[in-house]
């Protein structure tokens, strides 16, 4: 599937046990924010997208999905937009030592930086 701006993307985190991202990740809530944006430093994959909250890192959009996203998102993420913001549509594997989440959040565009008038997620 190709992706353009204002599409929806709905995805796994990746890579939630690394570290304590577990503890972050059992703290969360349905209305917590996180923020997607490019992990320019990873010497791993030169396309990779971090999750954060409060600019701490939770996972990683799966390197597959971030290979289609990353060229559309790319055109709009510049400074000083640097990232984009996510909401938590559900928790996977609750109470166990493998915790997850999945996340949805729009392929940034250009209308949304000039007015700001469109929300970031869609009805469906």
């Amino acid at each position: 599937m190709g992706y353009a701006p204002g599409d929806p993307v709905e995805t796994y985190v990746a890579g939630v046990t690394f570290k304590d991202r577990q503890v972050i990740i059992r703290s969360l809530t349905l209305d917590d924010m996180l923020w997607v944006g490019f992990d320019e430093e990873n010497i791993y994959d030169r396309n990779a997208i971090y999750v954060n909250f409060e600019s701490k890192r939770i996972g990683f959009i799966p390197a597959d999905l971030a290979t289609k996203i990353h060229k559309p998102m790319e055109r709009w993420l510049q400074v000083p937009i640097t990232e984009v913001p996510a909401g938590i549509i559900r928790f996977t594997n609750v109470g166990t030592n493998h915790q997850g989440l999945i996340i949805r959040f729009l392929i940034p565009w250009q209308e949304e930086y000039e007015n700001e008038t469109r929300s970031y997620f869609p009805d469906y």
